[in-house]
């Protein structure tokens, strides 16, 4: 049984100022705001959840660069700063970066949550085995719109982070080098203004965590940059096992 409740999703005029942010590639403004806007009142949007596990399956230890240069160093910050201001913000707005503060950033967020909202509406966002029927009606209706429950935005790592969901499980995206599989698959994201990803990225189709071959059996159980999500994962079931619990009605995560 669900510990699913009717806490509302949080309303769109507040969901469009964290994705103002977003879309820009300023993720860690982005985040920072649903952090303040974070309330048991209402629920996170299932796509702003997504990209908090996105960004934070990278590594904390350095920059990351997502876009033409994949995780390539963007460049010596300690250098840009000897430069002029106009070729500073010039450098800062023609890159996709995931600093360390960042993906600490979103990986704190990610905690908080659990302790604001039900575990249910967060786990809302990660895909589940085996696929009920109405989850499967749901994800080939439309285009872009309401695929998943939630809108498309023009943030650079929409289709990366939506396609979470589409994975066979949370446990393929464990895996070592999920995010360089969904760049492989969906291409690297670009800086606002310079293109969007292309409708086939969009349309989310079933890609088997992007990897069905022999190749995607040998890879580490659990990546490098993953073990924050696994804690991650188990809090939250832990947490739901313990509402289920109270309520009397089972002695697991009936998220799991």
């Amino acid at each position: 049984m669900s510990t699913q409740n009717d806490t509302p999703e949080m309303g769109r005029f507040l969901r469009q100022i964290v994705e103002n942010y977003l879309e820009e590639g300023q993720f860690e403004s982005g985040i920072a705001i649903l952090d303040q806007m974070r309330s048991p009142d209402h629920k996170p949007s299932i796509i702003h959840i997504l990209h908090l596990i996105f960004i934070s399956l990278h590594s904390s230890l350095h920059d990351t660069r997502l876009d033409e240069s994949g995780t390539e160093p963007a460049y010596d910050s300690t250098a840009l700063l000897l430069q002029s201001p106009r070729k500073i913000v010039k450098q800062s707005k023609s890159a996709l970066i995931l600093s360390p503060n960042t993906i600490v950033a979103a990986q704190r967020l990610l905690f908080s949550f659990i302790s604001t909202n039900s575990p249910s509406d967060i786990a809302a966002a990660l895909p589940h085995y085996p696929e009920n029927e109405i989850r499967r009606q749901v994800s080939t209706e439309g285009e872009t719109g309401a695929r998943f429950g939630f809108d498309y935005f023009d943030s650079p790592i929409y289709n990366q982070s939506s396609a979470l969901m589409n994975s066979r499980s949370v446990w393929e995206i464990l895996k070592a080098g999920y995010t360089r599989r969904a760049m492989q698959v969906f291409g690297t994201p670009k800086a606002r203004g310079k293109g969007k990803q292309s409708l086939k990225a969009r349309g989310l189709g079933r890609e088997s965590s992007f990897n069905t071959s022999a190749e995607l059996e040998e890879l580490d159980v659990v990546g490098e940059d993953s073990w924050f999500l696994l804690e991650w994962l188990v809090e939250l079931f832990e947490k739901d096992a313990e509402i289920v619990q109270a309520q009397g009605l089972e002695t697991f995560s009936s998220i799991t």
